[in-house]
């Protein structure tokens, strides 16, 4: 067991390896990734992140995560993704 400083005793080897970090990084991060690229905003600091949670435990977070397709974005133009999420018309 490994002790992790708010969540108690972990049942597992990898401190990495919990339920909070698969959901914060599949269904947290991702989906703000995401959503920023369809609206031309670089992220580097929360694609750092999403690639380094996805190393840390072979996942590939970035597509087994929240997509833009999971929550109904495709196809959209950024002007459209814009309007949608309540932000100012691009450029």
């Amino acid at each position: 067991m490994v002790a992790v400083i708010g969540a108690g005793n972990v049942g597992s080897a990898l401190a990495a390896d919990l339920s909070y970090l698969h959901e914060d990084v599949g269904w947290g991060l991702v989906p703000w990734m995401h959503l920023a690229a369809a609206v031309d905003c670089p992220t580097p600091t929360i694609a750092a992140l999403v690639q380094l949670a996805s190393v840390i435990n072979g996942l590939d977070y970035a597509r087994q995560g929240l997509t833009l397709q999971g929550m109904g974005f495709t196809g959209r133009t950024v002007d459209d993704t814009r309007a949608h999420v309540g932000a100012p018309p691009h450029g």
